[in-house]
């Protein structure tokens, strides 16, 4: 067994995995502050029969909910970063790979945050069907403003927590100088496609919301199994799931019967 020890090869090849870890799980505490965000916005509509342990089980499923759409979202993050290539390892391409964690996320964070907004009006999340709903309005960018006005304390909470993910933001302590004979090299090839093997299943598993055999990938609807009123799902689910869920899905349109009377 090598022993690790922060001028070992092994422990600087792990880099790529040891800061995919960190900021997956920095990813994880932006959902959560989004979760709690859409709480406080409309407690008013939650607060009926919620006590604290209720409250413990609806974030505890939306963990699930929240793995599915950090994976899907970080997908091509988690590749670049554990690619089994040792001359990325520069500072370039780890502050592209910052860049693209920080945007990817922040789009997560900032259409959470809408929803919170928009919540009172639909009683549910935000899906895709949202485009049909608002094809013939021509005053969205009004109405954006004046809720960005309104509620420009969402506007705080998105600064700062967008400031906060990028300076905690785990950069990998590897350099591609570290990498400079054959040996190195292959050992980096093989900790780093190890890594991206465990990695992938991580993401099928978080995608599926689960990795056992008969499986489905979960749904929507699977957020009823964790609250006790039907509008409580909200609270399980999260916007970029529903939207992910709902992409190519029918909608359904009133039919326009009886047209030779009108």
């Amino acid at each position: 067994m090598i022993a690790l020890n922060k001028n070992n090869i092994a422990f600087k090849a792990l880099q790529p995995m040891f800061a995919v870890v960190a900021n997956i799980l920095l990813a994880y505490i932006v959902y959560f502050v989004a979760r709690v965000a859409y709480l406080l916005e409309n407690y008013s509509l939650f607060k009926e029969g919620l006590s604290f342990e209720h409250l413990i089980r609806m974030f505890q499923g939306g963990l699930m909910f929240d793995t599915t759409a950090i994976v899907y979202s970080n997908a091509l993050y988690i590749l670049l970063m554990l690619f089994p290539l040792w001359f990325k390892e520069t500072n370039t391409y780890h502050r592209f790979c910052r860049w693209l964690f920080v945007i990817v996320n922040s789009i997560g964070l900032f259409l959470n945050l809408c929803d919170a907004v928009y919540f009172p009006f639909t009683l549910r999340r935000t899906t895709t069907s949202v485009f049909r709903e608002f094809d013939n309005e021509n005053n969205l960018g009004s109405i954006f403003v004046t809720e960005l006005v309104n509620h420009w304390y969402f506007v705080l909470v998105f600064v700062v927590v967008v400031w906060g993910m990028y300076k905690l933001y785990r950069m990998p302590k590897s350099n591609i100088f570290h990498f400079n004979t054959l040996k190195n090299r292959w050992q980096f090839v093989g900790i780093n496609f190890l890594s991206l093997a465990f990695a992938t299943v991580f993401c099928v598993g978080g995608a599926r919301g689960g990795l056992q055999s008969g499986v489905r990938p979960i749904t929507i609807s699977n957020a009823n199994e964790y609250v006790k009123r039907p509008i409580e799902c909200a609270l399980v689910l999260n916007t970029p799931f529903a939207l992910m869920r709902t992409i190519g899905k029918s909608i359904f349109k009133v039919p326009n019967t009886f047209t030779s009377l009108n």
